[in-house]
């Protein structure tokens, strides 16, 4: 789980008024941290990653089958490959 400086949760809301709107700002950007998230797992879908890593990347536990969450297991390497595998 990701922290802010005095070691409390990160949460979207913290997350996206100090870090992600600002750069979005300076950019002259309009996107929310969500339009990232849409774009960054169709681009791994397109680039034949499995979906069972895409799920592990992004966290979605609550739609994984018992055998992806309980009995198929992955690297930190498997998944910086996938995510590499971007072009």
């Amino acid at each position: 789980m990701f922290t802010t400086e005095d070691n409390k949760p990160l949460v979207y809301s913290h997350y996206r008024a100090k870090y992600f709107d600002p750069i979005m700002k300076v950019h002259g950007l309009t996107y929310t941290p969500h339009c990232c998230r849409h774009t960054f797992i169709s681009l791994m879908v397109h680039s034949g990653v499995n979906i069972t890593i895409i799920k592990q990347i992004v966290g979605h536990k609550r739609v994984m089958t018992i055998t992806e969450s309980v009995y198929t297991h992955f690297t930190n390497n498997d998944l910086i490959d996938a995510v590499n595998k971007i072009e």
